[in-house]
């Protein structure tokens, strides 16, 4: 049980990426029960038995884990924490009389927040967008030459570009999505996963991917530069295109189609 709490923990802490901001909801929270009866009455006790559900280590060993699988941490979305530090603050200046001592306050606490915070497009999971979808140029440019050519088509993507794709066009069917991993769900076909495992490998078995990718409709395999995959010209998927860091093969046996 001391186990699963540490793991909670460093979920909580990984989630807050060690900001200041799980502390101002904590301080915010505490605030609220003590002193809003309102809050305490309508929000407060109803989030202190969600807080009690989520971070119970029984029940997150025994029915979090199990439901969401990997990601766990989205059950901390149930507790909004700005919300929570927007509404605190709120009461507090509602309160405060002297108009300079509320606005020395809120600049006290804006200042705060920039010096603790962190700019957005630092983090590894923000990118500045590079167009309206928001999603990787050049995933889009891949897409629209694949569906050029066959639309719709059935095409195999690596990292991190099968998770945009289908948000690009829908005309594009994928071999496999976020789920191959089983971050959403599991993938019950054992031979979609070889593909996607094979194509990880420092030496891919050319013949199991491009016999497995026939069997399922492929015609397309978008993989990374640095890679090298002479094992899928020998099985018949020649390059066609090269992109600036993927290199489009597609099945020589169709490209009559």
């Amino acid at each position: 049980m001391i186990e699963t709490m540490r793991e909670i923990w460093e979920q909580i802490v990984l989630y807050n990426q060690n900001s200041i901001m799980l502390s101002l909801f904590a301080i915010a929270f505490l605030y609220l029960m003590l002193f809003d009866s309102e809050f305490r009455k309508r929000l407060g006790w109803p989030m202190l038995f969600m807080l009690f559900l989520v971070l119970n280590p029984i029940l997150y060993a025994k029915v979090w884990i199990v439901i969401t699988h990997t990601i766990g941490w989205r059950l901390f979305w149930l507790f909004d924490e700005v919300f929570i530090i927007a509404y605190a603050l709120t009461v507090i200046f509602g309160r405060i009389q002297n108009r300079a001592i509320r606005f020395g306050m809120l600049v006290v606490f804006l200042c705060m927040i920039v010096y603790f915070g962190d700019y957005t497009y630092s983090k590894e999971r923000f990118d500045k967008a590079d167009n309206f979808y928001k999603i990787p140029q050049e995933c889009n440019d891949i897409t629209d030459y694949l569906l050029a050519i066959e639309d719709p088509c059935c095409a195999v993507y690596p990292m991190p570009y099968y998770i945009y794709a289908r948000q690009y066009s829908n005309h594009l069917k994928l071999l496999y999505g976020r789920d191959i991993s089983g971050y959403t769900t599991q993938i019950w076909d054992g031979n979609i996963v070889k593909v996607y495992k094979e194509l990880k490998k420092g030496k891919p078995d050319g013949e199991l991917i491009t016999r497995l990718c026939r069997e399922h409709n492929v015609r397309f395999i978008v993989v990374k530069k640095k890679k090298k995959y002479k094992c899928l010209i020998e099985y018949g998927f020649i390059p066609i295109k090269e992109f600036e860091n993927y290199f489009v093969y597609a099945d020589e046996r169709r490209q009559g189609d």
